[in-house]
């Protein structure tokens, strides 16, 4: 089926959410090995309760060890 037909194209994604990283180049490994594996985009969970480094600040770190993978924040908008 194409797009025209109400139906979209899959994308595949695979959330790098790791509970006690501290360290923003933690979550580059994953993200590089999504992006090998032919997924559209990586998720990374933010949350006022979960202790760890901001998604957005983390994504804005593995953005430049990266090529055409999509990295995908979701914050909290409070």
């Amino acid at each position: 089926m194409t797009p025209s037909s109400g139906r979209g194209l899959l994308h595949l994604a695979a959330a790098v959410d790791q509970p006690g990283a501290y360290d923003a180049a933690a979550y580059t490994e994953p993200a590089r090995l999504a992006e090998r594996g032919g997924l559209d985009f990586v998720t990374l969970g933010d949350g006022l309760a979960r202790p760890g480094p901001d998604a957005l600040t983390v994504l804005a770190r593995v953005a430049p060890e990266t090529r055409r993978v999509g990295l995908v924040p979701t914050v909290t908008t409070t």
